[in-house]
This record gives C-alpha cells, sequence and structure tokens, in this order.
C-alpha cells in the first residue's frame, strides 16, 4: 500500500488487524481503488494476472476488476478505469453489517480482516502535527468513506480538544455521523485501588457515548510493578473490572494489551493471565502490542499462534509499532 508522499512512518497511523472465523469477503463493484500486489505465478507483480487474491491493507481480500465478482478480470486504475493493471485494484471492505451477517451464517472458515485506524490519537502525535477538532472529524469523515471499519478519536479523559470531538459525535442528535465506521473512544483501565464509578478517566469514556472503548493495560509484570507501582493481582483486578464495567453498559470493548510480546517473553503465564481476565469479563477483542517495536516476525507469529491456540473464540487484535521498520512485516506475521 503505497501511502502518497509519506515518508516510512504511517499515514494511516498504527494499524490493529483482527481475525473473524468467516468466509473471506468478496469485494463490490462500487469499491475503492486500493494500492496492492496481486498474486500471479510466483506472487510476482503482473500487468494481466487472470484470477488471484490482493492483500488489501494486510487482507487476504478478493478483488473485482470490470464486472466479474471475486477475480481479477483487468483491474482498473483511478485515471484509465478499463485499462490492465495489477498496481491498482477496486476493492471494499466488508461492513459491520455483512461481517455480522456472516458469522451468524458461517461459524468456520478463513478469517476476515478488520482495519482499525488510530491516525486521529497516534497519528496526532507526530512532530510537528497539530490539528483542530474540525480537522478530526474531516479526517473521521475520510475514514469512513474509504471503509475503514474502527476509528480511533482519540483519548477524551486527557484533553478538552479530545472531548469536543466526542460531543460532535455524541446522542441521538448528533451534529456528524459516520455511514459505516465505529467511533472508538481511547482509554486506560481504571485506576489502582480506585472502583470505576470514582475513576474519572473511565467517566469520560463512557460519557463519549461511543458504541467502542479500547482500554489500555499492562500486561508486562515488570511494568505493573515498576510503573503502576501495583501488585500483579490489583492489575488483573484492574482489567477484569473496567472491561465488565463497559459491557454491562452495552459497549463494545478492546483490551490493547500494552507490553504483550515483552512480557509473554518475559513472564508468559502473567501475561495470558491478563488477557484471560479481560476474557472471562466478556471482552470482544484481545489486542496483542508490540509496544516497544523490538520484536522479530517469527516472535510475533509463534507467540500470536499461542494467543489464538489458546483463545479459540476470542477475536484477536495485532498492534506493531515501528521502531525497527518491521510494523508491516510483524502485522503480516501475526496473521
Amino acid at each position: 500500500f503505497e501511502r502518497g508522499g509519506v515518508n516510512g512512518s504511517l499515514c494511516i497511523s498504527f494499524i490493529f488487524i483482527f481475525f473473524l472465523l468467516v468466509n473471506s469477503l468478496s469485494c463490490m463493484e462500487d469499491g475503492l481503488f486500493v494500492r496492492c500486489w496481486v498474486p500471479g505465478p510466483g506472487w510476482r507483480r503482473d500487468t494481466n494476472v487472470i484470477g488471484g487474491r490482493c492483500f488489501v491493507l494486510g487482507g487476504g481480500s478478493e478483488v473485482l476488476g470490470g464486472r466479474r465478482r471475486g477475480r481479477v478480470m483487468g483491474c482498473a486504475t483511478p485515471s484509465n478505469p478499463g485499462s490492465l493493471s495489477s498496481s491498482t485494484v477496486i476493492a471494499r471492505f466488508p461492513s459491520h453489517e455483512e461481517l455480522g451477517e456472516r458469522m451468524a451464517q458461517k461459524g468456520s472458515g478463513q478469517a476476515d480482516v478488520l482495519v482499525y485506524d488510530t491516525t486521529l490519537r497516534d497519528g496526532a502525535q507526530g512532530e510537528g502535527i497539530s490539528l483542530s477538532v474540525e480537522d478530526k472529524v474531516r479526517i473521521a469523515c475520510r475514514l469512513d468513506t474509504f471503509g475503514v471499519h474502527y476509528v480511533e478519536g482519540g483519548w477524551p479523559g486527557s484533553n478538552p480538544k479530545d472531548a469536543a470531538f466526542f460531543e460532535r459525535f455524541a446522542g441521538g442528535e448528533a451534529v456528524v455521523q459516520l455511514r459505516q465506521a465505529r467511533l472508538v473512544a481511547f482509554g486506560s483501565t481504571r485506576y489502582k485501588y480506585r472502583s470505576c464509578e470514582e475513576d474519572a478517566n473511565v467517566q469520560a469514556l463512557l460519557a463519549a457515548q461511543t458504541p467502542v472503548v479500547t482500554l489500555v493495560a499492562k500486561s508486562w509484570d515488570m511494568q505493573v510493578e515498576v510503573v503502576l507501582e501495583a501488585s500483579l493481582d490489583e492489575n488483573i483486578a484492574m482489567i477484569r473490572d473496567t472491561v465488565a464495567y463497559f459491557k454491562e453498559r452495552g459497549r463494545e470493548v478492546m483490551l490493547d494489551s500494552e507490553h504483550f510480546f515483552d512480557g509473554y517473553r518475559e513472564n508468559r503465564e502473567y501475561a495470558m493471565q491478563t488477557l484471560r481476565a479481560a476474557a472471562e469479563a466478556g471482552v470482544d477483542v484481545l489486542v496483542l502490542c508490540d509496544t516497544n517495536g523490538g520484536s522479530q516476525p517469527w516472535e510475533i507469529e509463534e507467540i500470536t499462534r499461542e494467543v489464538v491456540t489458546a483463545f479459540p473464540y476470542q477475536r484477536i487484535g495485532i498492534h506493531c509499532h515501528n521502531d525497527m521498520e518491521l510494523a508491516v512485516a510483524n502485522s503480516i506475521s501475526a496473521i
């Protein structure tokens, strides 16, 4: 995927990719122009490939060229819809409604991939970047049009600008409404030795009125004891309590398992225990984070396989940082 003019680091900041046990999607004709590779003989870039699949932002999605569904019958470019070019294909991400229907009808099969965009939080932290509330609203709407499944709007408890952004989308009388993307509010688990009702950040997440909440939590025992200065048991309680609090209030909940791969290497049992606590509380997605960006692709693949095996009915996400320029390779390895 070519990010026009943006050098190396992320135009679509960090991407979470989620696995669903449903048949792989086939894309519709009214889709988007997406640059990608089309598998041909020897997995090469080929201008006359007939048939095959296309990896769209890391997902194995069937593509449509011309008018025939599910096969590459001469892909189109924006400048010349009739041209043969495998560098640009027409593809569309499935809607939440389509995915839900598939999950209800089919219990197994190949994995669909959902894209979670963090431009409005991670991306806004880059040097020289300052987004107004209006900037963030416009970007969110463009991401929705593009077909991203989840748009993370920011951390409502951290600053007035993010709180104002969420107000634009809140409630039945919302000023702005997204067509198909789900808006996400990002925050942390409750503070140590404090209830969710007493925690200002948790209450700010609730007040944002988003359908989805992502909770960052520690999964590395060293981080719990040194950074949080909490006991290992209290961290487990923080995860369980906060996930349950939002599930009881009808939210889709994702656990952003910070430093998971480092924690797994140092203390596998405790890292898995943090995931287990979230799963038992009803979490919807367990997101495995390579927060330091120092893991190798084969490590990501092996550890992700262990997690998928341990939680066979759980949606799993991957969140790789790019400190060693391995975020793309590591994300693909996790898939």
